[in-house]
């Protein structure tokens, strides 16, 4: 899946978790769409699309029982 957020639309991004040893980012854009990222082989992997931060997180938990939360 590819989107086109520019950082015009960002609104803040931080670190929630980590996935097998690598970050996980939260991206929340002005319009309230929350974007779970995690880089994969230096390519950006989307985890997850959300109204919410808790429902993004539950999309990402069904798939990846490894995950640690830290926010």
């Amino acid at each position: 899946m590819s989107l086109n957020i520019q950082q015009k639309h960002i609104k803040e991004m931080k670190k929630v978790g980590t996935l097998n040893g690598v970050d996980v980012h939260c991206l929340t854009t002005y319009g309230g769409l929350i974007v779970l990222t995690t880089m994969n082989k230096a390519e950006p992997e989307i985890l997850a699309l959300a109204p919410h931060l808790v429902v993004a997180k539950d999309i990402v938990e069904k798939k990846n029982k490894n995950i640690k939360w830290t926010d």
